[in-house]
């Protein structure tokens, strides 16, 4: 009798499956409904937590490597946000630093939580690079903004948009400055000057870089809504911000 073996070809599924099988930080680990119900009721008798002597070692070990993930999960999903709430804080210095976790294996832990979230984000990565392959080609990007450039790619394949525009109009605004050889000046002013007095570039350039202008202060204001620039206009943002700086280029703007 023959019997065949599913194998996946997809690269973040093999991944995945490798993590999880050596992770130190396990993300989707549970408790068991009667050891979690009493590890409940004596934290809040005010009873704390350290190897009951009544549990097996392996009752003991999974409790430990269970809060442990919960505490380190939460605080590094904080961070993101820029704040720390303090149940979160305290449940991370009784959990995780009062279990006497060592260096090197918060390190690894550290390493787990990273590598599930790139592999979260694998696929729409992937998607993001295939339409913006095109973008930024060396000839027309000066040296002085090519960091920049870098930034405002990699920014578009993490789905972080709103960082991405920013970044195009500071490569518009930085090239204009090296083109006009000044060191100061808005957006505006530059677009301006460029166009109607050093007659550097056309009235299609000028076009394209004041809507660049408006197009990213409007999405920049909208932070304060919560509200982020969708994937296209992104895309069609980084898309004239590439043309700008093609047609600088061919103006002689840029070296």
């Amino acid at each position: 009798m023959t019997h065949t073996q599913t194998v996946s070809l997809d690269l973040g599924d093999i991944l995945r499956k490798r993590i999880d099988e050596c992770a130190k930080w396990k993300r989707d680990i549970s408790i068991p409904k009667d050891l979690r119900q009493e590890l409940e009721k004596r934290l809040a008798e005010g009873e704390s937590w350290d190897n009951w002597s009544e549990l097996s070692e392996e009752e003991n070990k999974l409790l430990s490597d269970a809060l442990f993930s919960r505490s380190l999960g939460r605080f590094l999903e904080a961070k993101e946000k820029f704040v720390i709430p303090e149940d979160v804080l305290s449940s991370i210095e009784v959990e995780i630093f009062l279990l006497g976790r060592e260096p090197i294996e918060l390190t690894l832990a550290y390493q787990d939580f990273y590598a599930y979230q790139f592999l979260d984000m694998l696929n729409d990565n992937v998607r993001r690079a295939l339409m913006i392959r095109n973008v930024f080609s060396k000839k027309s990007v000066p040296e002085e903004v090519k960091l920049a450039c870098a930034e405002a790619y990699r920014c578009f394949l993490y789905g972080l948009n709103t960082a991405s525009i920013v970044l195009c109009r500071a490569i518009v605004e930085a090239s204009l400055k090296l083109a006009l050889k000044l060191e100061v000046g808005t957006l505006e002013t530059l677009n301006e000057f460029a166009h109607t007095k050093a007659k550097l570039i056309s009235s299609d350039t000028y076009r394209k870089i004041d809507t660049v202008r408006k197009e990213t202060n409007r999405y920049a204001h909208r932070v304060s809504q919560g509200k982020e620039p969708p994937g296209k206009k992104t895309l069609n943002i980084l898309g004239l911000t590439q043309d700008i700086l093609r047609d600088l280029s061919a103006s002689g703007g840029q070296k």
